[in-house]
């Protein structure tokens, strides 16, 4: 099993409208959400090829079990959510047909206590033991998780 390690996910969603025009309204006709981050990404691709994959994410508020629920319902992955206080990120995506151009806004990470920091230690150490292969996936969220890959590296 492969376990995907992002401590930092998000909804990706991206709107699509035919030209952008700063200061305007714009009313999409077409919408698309994903759970993004690059451990997602590479747990979806690692079922893609046939094996098997799981997703551990730090995940917060609605945004959060979005997340999780695309990763579960949607890709049919194993997502392993550490729930923390704060809310996962989005990161909206406006795709301009004409000129075919894309504008992403990204959203802040959330802060991670020192006690969900310890919680997610402890969750990792029970996940890792499941694993043949874990891949680390994109930024901390969190000044708190700033030495979280090399404490999770033995």
């Amino acid at each position: 099993m492969i376990l995907t390690f992002t401590p930092n996910p998000c909804v990706d969603k991206t709107l699509f409208v035919d030209t952008l025009t700063p200061g305007h309204i714009h009313r999409s006709e077409k919408c698309a959400a994903i759970p993004g981050g690059k451990g997602c990404n590479v747990a979806r691709i690692v079922k893609a090829l046939g094996h098997e994959a799981a997703a551990m994410v730090i995940a917060g508020g609605p945004p959060g079990k979005h997340v999780v629920e695309m990763l579960e319902e949607r890709d049919g992955l194993r997502c392993v959510p550490v729930w923390i206080e704060g809310h996962t990120r989005t990161i909206t995506t406006v795709l301009e047909a004409n000129p075919h151009r894309q504008t992403p806004l990204f959203e802040p990470g959330p802060r991670v206590t020192e006690a969900e920091r310890e919680t997610l230690l402890a969750a990792f150490q029970v996940e890792v033991a499941k694993a043949s292969v874990v891949t680390f996936n994109g930024t901390v969220p969190s000044p708190t998780l700033k030495t979280l890959y090399q404490e999770l590296v033995p």
